[in-house]
């Protein structure tokens, strides 16, 4: 079985995002904003990118 990404809910993208750079070395990818919505996130990737997480808010 091969799992593409994980996702978490932050109440602060930004601060989300800086967490995992900072404490598990992950490399944050482009913002993806819909505007029609209000969501928003970042994919930040470890390990070469083989694992992803999402960070949404």
């Amino acid at each position: 079985m091969f799992i593409d990404h994980a996702a978490v809910y932050v109440e602060d993208l930004e601060r989300g995002a800086r967490f995992y750079e900072q404490y598990f070395d992950g490399v944050r990818g482009e913002r993806y904003e819909n505007p029609r919505t209000g969501f928003s996130s970042y994919f930040i990737t470890f390990d070469g990118g083989n694992t992803r997480l999402e960070v949404m808010a």
